[in-house]
């Protein structure tokens, strides 16, 4: 389940490539970013590490758990972009914890400050609903108990 992800030799951040486009919107060069909104104070010196997928739930990195879901309709990650979000469902140890002791509440509070916090990205009474609601739907499709995210 490792896979390899860019992150910035300085700090450990995930960054990601962007086009540098002329005024008629030609890419004329590339650059690294942090992938986080606030961007730390230093130069990104882009590298390859290999990590386990990150957290379905909260974004956090080293997944170490997964959980099947089922049903046509199952949940869909709609705010996050990576391609690897597939059943199973991946968690990190704090989300698992909350999931398997039924704190849906303090899961969604949990998930929502961390995404804040990751992504500089402020969630909203009605977002926080939503996050809420996407949860109950995995809690009723989920099948079986977690399993241990292993390559």
């Amino acid at each position: 389940m490792n896979r390899t992800y860019p992150s910035c030799k300085a700090c450990g951040l995930e960054v990601r490539k962007m086009a540098v486009k002329d005024s008629e919107g030609a890419e004329v060069d590339a650059i690294w970013l942090h992938a986080t909104v606030k961007q730390p104070a230093h130069e990104t010196e882009p590298v390859w590490v290999q990590r386990t997928p990150k957290c379905d739930f909260c974004s956090q990195p080293e997944a170490l758990w997964g959980y099947l879901v089922t049903g046509e309709a199952a949940p869909k990650r709609k705010w996050y972009t990576s391609s690897h979000f597939d059943d199973p469902w991946a968690a990190c140890t704090a989300c698992t914890d909350l999931i398997e002791a039924g704190k849906w509440g303090a899961l969604t509070r949990r998930c929502a400050r961390t995404i804040e916090e990751l992504h500089g990205v402020p969630f909203t009474t009605e977002t926080r609903a939503a996050l809420y609601v996407h949860q109950q739907d995995f809690k009723k499709r989920m099948v079986g108990d977690r399993l241990p995210l292993i390559d």
